[in-house]
């Protein structure tokens, strides 16, 4: 679809605007690299980021308190469910999903939990670097067998 993400959101997930009490704040199209689009949610509780690139979205957050600091959501449903998480090739409806789901939670880990989201984020880097390696390792494996 050749179209911003913000156009994309009001026409594929408007909830997220409706529902989720969001307003647009940011709103980037460059037609001319691969359509990549990034679009900024924002509320008093949460700040939400899709950036789609080459064809991939991913969904980033950051704390309204913390503007300048955005986590992946993954990084974040990784601290509030306690496991591990790894959403790739998600698409917009799929992330935004997500976000609607855990987002009484996602709220709370980037407000009044956000020291203890932050330090647990940090804590796990080592072992998100180890897996996301291995995925790539796993990857590259494959499309070597498959030339």
């Amino acid at each position: 679809m050749n179209t911003s993400l913000a156009r994309e959101i009001a026409e594929k997930v408007p909830w997220v605007l409706t529902e989720l009490d969001l307003v647009v704040t940011e709103d980037y199209y460059d037609p001319e690299r691969f359509g990549n689009s990034v679009a900024t949610l924002a509320s008093a509780q949460i700040l939400v980021r899709f950036v789609k690139d080459r064809g991939l979205v991913s969904t980033w957050l950051a704390s309204p308190k913390v503007p300048d600091e955005w986590w992946l959501l993954d990084q974040i449903l990784e601290v509030v469910c306690r496991k591990p998480i790894e959403m790739t090739d998600v698409s917009l409806e799929e992330s935004a999903a997500v976000v609607r789901e855990r987002f009484t939670d996602l709220t709370k880990a980037l407000g009044v939990d956000y020291a203890h989201t932050r330090d647990e984020i940090v804590k796990y880097a080592p072992q998100r670097l180890t897996r996301a390696l291995r995925y790539a390792r796993e990857k590259r494996l494959t499309l070597e067998k498959e030339d």
